[in-house]
């Protein structure tokens, strides 16, 4: 039920029919499988096969030898063009004033380099990456909405605990205010995520607000390790949205939300490159821009694609975002794994996570370098420091953050 094996990946529309016949006794009797009864597996299965309705891909690839396949789709197949029509809409540029953010994303496609299998690792032109979902990883959860939101084991909003047993802890600044969107540029780390020990998350990511309680919608963008989702102890690049305080929402294409244009960007999965603790620093940029009916994600300056405002349904991100994030988030069970590269921001420059170069988008969309408030969720283990409009030339307003987890938060 893999998507690869030694002999090489699953031609596509082999791994579709491989999911029509898979039965709820063939994964119930997989040693990591979750899934509550028979109803969650056939919702999950019906989940993967209206993602790849339709759809004939052109060229597949590994990404990394822990299993992660990308399907090259034609633009128009992807899940979100079919469900909100076309025309797709033309790349937009960063707004007019703002800092380019072009550190580029780290170990993404290269047109130069080949898999394991010889594939090339890059997308034709007229196609967009898509990472394939498979039921083995659906099937490490308890029903598709488990999968779907943002913690493994239920949802949560910001700054608090989520909806299944486990818990998040944050080192977060941010600052409320009616906006646009924003930019930061966001250094990459690979923290240890050991899902045995009941560490489930580590993330360094941006967000951006609108509404409250249940009506709580956000965009998000950063790097995050969680095994269980994306198949990889890597950290992978993900976005994330919720019209709902996370009852539901979806990563990257994992549903019908985002509009991908960028054929060189595969969100979800694994980043090959990370900083060192006292060595060179892999960073990139990341910002959301709302223009004319969408929210436009940019990656290393460049568009990636966008969110419709339809998927939030006359809430406030229809209109603006009211406060906006940036920083880590770790999620366990009584406990919880490092964030960032496991030092207290304390550590400072070049060994802890940090975020820098921070501007916000009025609701003009013009440029303006933010302001931040500095807040932890338990000190003891995580800690974040920030500098404001520090008048450095390349760092502006930033933060360190980030702490070793434990058992103890």
């Amino acid at each position: 039920m893999t998507s690869f094996s030694d002999k090489g990946i699953q031609n596509f529309r082999e791994f579709v029919t491989s999911v029509e016949e898979t039965t709820h006794t063939q994964i119930k009797a997989a040693p990591a499988s979750a899934v509550e009864n028979e109803d969650a597996f056939e919702e999950m299965k019906q989940h993967i096969l209206d993602l790849y309705r339709g759809v004939e891909a052109q060229h597949s690839f590994l990404v990394d030898d822990g299993g992660q396949v990308v399907d090259c789709i034609p633009i128009e197949q992807q899940p979100a063009v079919r469900r909100f029509g076309g025309p797709v809409l033309k790349p937009r540029p960063l707004p007019e004033g703002s800092p380019s953010a072009d550190e580029p994303v780290p170990g993404q496609l290269d047109s130069g380099k080949k898999d394991r299998f010889g594939n090339t690792m890059w997308c034709p032109d007229g196609t967009i990456p898509m990472r394939r979902i498979t039921l083995d990883e659906m099937a490490r959860f308890r029903n598709l909405r488990a999968f779907l939101q943002k913690s493994p084991l239920g949802g949560g909003g910001p700054g608090g605990a989520g909806t299944g047993t486990e818990t998040k802890q944050y080192a977060t600044t941010g600052y409320t205010l009616p906006n646009s969107g924003g930019v930061s540029t966001l250094n990459v780390w690979n923290p240890s995520v050991q899902t045995s020990q009941s560490q489930l998350q580590s993330l360094s990511q941006i967000w951006f607000y609108g509404g409250d309680g249940a009506q709580l919608q956000s965009v998000e963008a950063g790097w995050q390790v969680q095994p269980l989702h994306f198949n990889t102890t890597s950290p992978v690049l993900f976005i994330y949205y919720t019209p709902d305080n996370y009852q539901t929402g979806c990563y990257n294409l994992e549903c019908s939300g985002f509009v991908q244009t960028n054929p060189n960007i595969a969100l979800g999965t694994a980043l090959t490159r990370f900083s060192s603790p006292g060595g060179a620093q892999v960073e990139f940029g990341a910002a959301y821009a709302l223009y004319e009916g969408a929210w436009w994600l940019y990656l290393g300056g460049k568009p990636v694609g966008y969110y419709p405002i339809a998927l939030f349904q006359g809430g406030q991100l229809a209109s603006n975002a009211t406060w906006f994030q940036f920083g880590g988030e770790t999620t366990g069970v009584a406990n919880w794994p490092p964030m960032g590269s496991g030092e207290f921001a304390s550590a400072s420059q070049n060994y802890a996570a940090y975020q820098r170069n921070i501007w916000y988008y009025d609701v003009g969309g013009s440029p303006h370098i933010a302001s931040l408030l500095a807040s932890s969720t338990s000190p003891g283990c995580f800690t974040v420091e920030v500098f404001n409009k520090s008048g450095l030339a390349t760092w502006n307003t930033y933060f360190f953050f980030g702490g070793p987890g434990g058992t103890n938060c």
